[in-house]
């Protein structure tokens, strides 16, 4: 039943996923870094 009620409340949600996400830190790269390089262990 809770999973049922869960789902209820994220119907009408679904066309608005911003809501369930918060930036906390937003930043550029140089052209010469490259994303997959922060994923890195220790980046």
């Amino acid at each position: 039943m809770n999973k049922q009620c869960a789902d209820l409340w994220y119907l009408p949600r679904l066309d608005h996923p911003e809501d369930f996400f918060a930036v906390l830190h937003a930043f550029s790269l140089d052209e010469s870094l490259l994303p997959k390089s922060l994923a890195r262990p220790g980046g």
